[in-house]
């Protein structure tokens, strides 16, 4: 696993890289502790995830954060924040991050979120899940119209996606392929009509699925 951290703080750099290279076998860390340096790193190299704080100086707030999402979408993308307030939890999934880890989390918590954004899932704060998300994609009337077209599988994965679940964990409770509920997530984002995971979920919270 190649990860990239981007923080502008040395010390942190040091101390991530350090922890990600021990958590993860054959594992490796590159830094940057500018918005322009990991561009630069993100445009060289292929990286498995990168874990970047939300707050770059120089960088308006996220726009860092919605430009790596935009320009490498299919790259995990796991942020830092000193604060976990559900806005910032929000707007950092609504820009197509695929997890948010507050700095007062323990090591295991920020590995726990890495393994789950490598597998396919969405990691936030134990606290966030008990809140809607903003920007919701459709309103409380249309949801049951928009779930009726999915298939009763395609339901199966909704609630796994709900629960927080990968896509690993999701086929191993299905008895399914890990390829086959990509298959579907895929599917599932195309006929709701919206752009991620998140909002599937969002969707399947507001129908208390």
């Amino acid at each position: 696993m190649r990860a990239l951290i981007v923080d502008d703080h040395q010390l942190i750099l040091a101390g991530l890289s350090e922890l990600v290279e021990g958590a993860f076998e054959g594992a490796m860390a590159d830094g940057a502790d500018s918005g322009a340096a990991a561009i630069g790193l993100l445009e060289q190299h292929r990286y498995d995830v990168l874990i970047a704080d939300l707050f770059i100086p120089g960088e308006p707030t996220f726009h860092f954060i919605r430009e790596v999402c935009q320009r490498w979408p299919d790259m995990p993308t796991l942020v830092l924040s000193g604060s976990d307030s559900d806005t910032y939890v929000s707007k950092c999934l609504d820009a197509g991050a695929h997890g948010f880890v507050s700095k007062s989390s323990s090591q295991a918590e920020l590995i726990s979120a890495i393994e789950k954004v490598l597998a396919g899932g969405v990691a936030t704060p134990g606290n966030y899940r008990n809140h809607r998300a903003h920007n919701t994609p459709v309103s409380g009337e249309d949801v049951s119209d928009l779930l009726a077209k999915l298939s009763d599988r395609q339901i199966e994965v909704v609630k796994g996606i709900v629960e927080g679940k990968s896509n690993k964990e999701i086929a191993f409770d299905l008895g399914l392929s890990e390829n086959t509920v990509k298959v579907h997530v895929s599917a599932i984002i195309k006929t709701l009509g919206v752009e991620n995971r998140t909002k599937i979920s969002v969707i399947g919270q507001m129908a208390n699925i």
